[in-house]
């Protein structure tokens, strides 16, 4: 082997060590295509809103943007700044985090009215960067917000309280000393935290800690932007990848287990049937939801759950999750949507299984109670 070639092999970055396991992609959208993106517009962040079902983007001008699966525009503002990320903390609510670059800093902005809150979040003793290489990534691990320093490759975890108030709370370097972080995604169905290296055209996999679980390689250039929209039922992701160049890209099968599966069993209201969805790995130590939509609005609901299930007949329907602790009561909001958060205590017994359903007061309902599907999640 040359002299030239050895030199090369020392200098030149070593290949992600797993190939993207998706398919191969296809645009969706560019800048000045009609419908789709604005002349000029330069996507750097995205996240899937699943209640409203779209993709909410920014771009580097100040805008934001949401869009359906196919790239269409649906709606966008003009809100300014250098946005560089945006998060959601509430899959039910219509509230998003902006990252903004330049001063560094999370701005509260609200997609059913259209307009900033008020709310922010200074960022600049920890995310400024120089030449434009801070804050340049964001997502919601639960409660934590992460924020994604591109010169350093680091990942700063934060709680944002009332009045301003930042409480830095970890601190996660590159597992691979990578720099160019572009892009965070933190999937709540598998627990598995994404981070988008442009400059290497790499995606990483990792817990929220920082352990490295693989390295991949990411198609295309200037990736800025990442959002996952799971099915549990196939087993496999959607994948939404936003290029600073100006493109929207979406790549389909992304395989995606997830610790959650509908076993049915919903029964009708007023509005249809109602749907329970649930989030998180179920691993110790993890962040998990219980998401239920499509309800009876400003309704009682109770939350039956269960670690084993002998479906009984009940209201007319069938409850699986029995016998059952509980229930929890609470009422839906005015969109007829419930969350309930918890973290799984560690020590849990792997292969433990869980069982959730909501019964929903509904007056449309055969016996005045609708019932959601039901689902179970099995500790990994």
């Amino acid at each position: 082997m040359s002299i030239v070639a050895l030199a090369l092999i020392a200098i030149l970055p070593a290949s992600p060590s797993d190939p993207w396991p998706a398919d191969a992609g296809v645009e969706i959208a560019h800048a000045g295509q009609p419908g789709k993106l604005p002349l000029g517009y330069e996507p750097s962040g995205a996240v899937w809103h699943p209640s409203l079902d779209v993709l909410v983007l920014v771009d580097d001008g100040g805008n934001v943007s949401l869009h359906d699966e196919d790239g269409d525009m649906l709606a966008s503002w003009a809100v300014g700044g250098d946005l560089e990320g945006v998060a959601l903390p509430d899959p039910a609510g219509t509230l998003v985090y902006l990252g903004q670059e330049r001063p560094d800093a999370v701005l509260a902005f609200d997609l059913g009215t259209g307009a900033l809150t008020g709310q922010s979040w200074d960022l600049t003793p920890w995310m400024t960067g120089p030449a434009n290489q801070g804050l340049e990534a964001l997502t919601c691990v639960g409660d934590v917000v992460y924020a994604g320093h591109q010169g350093e490759g680091s990942i700063y975890a934060f709680e944002l309280g009332p009045a301003g108030a930042v409480t830095l709370v970890d601190t996660l370097p590159s597992p691979l000393g990578l720099t160019d972080l572009s892009g965070l995604h933190h999937d709540p169905i598998t627990g598995v935290l994404f981070a988008v290296h442009d400059g290497s055209n790499t995606m990483l996999e990792m817990t929220p800690a920082g352990t490295l679980l693989r390295e991949l390689a990411l198609p295309g250039n200037d990736q800025e932007g990442l959002a996952l929209v799971p099915d549990c039922g196939s087993g496999a992701a959607r994948v939404f990848v936003a290029q600073d160049s100006g493109q929207l890209w979406r790549y389909d099968a992304y395989p995606s287990p997830c610790a959650w599966v509908s076993v049915g069993s919903a029964l009708a209201g007023a509005a249809g049937e109602p749907l329970l969805v649930g989030q998180g790995s179920l691993a110790g130590g993890s962040h998990n939801a219980v998401l239920l939509s499509d309800a009876a609005p400003n309704a009682i609901a109770g939350l039956f759950a269960s670690f084993a299930s002998t479906p009984v007949p009940f209201k007319g329907g069938t409850l699986v999750p029995f016998p059952f602790f509980g229930p929890s009561l609470s009422s839906t909001n005015a969109g007829g949507a419930i969350t309930v958060a918890f973290s799984m205590p560690p020590g849990v017994p792997v292969g433990t299984a869980l069982w959730a359903q909501w019964a929903i007061q509904d007056g449309g309902a055969v016996k005045g109670v609708a019932l959601s599907n039901a689902i179970n999640g099995v500790v990994p």
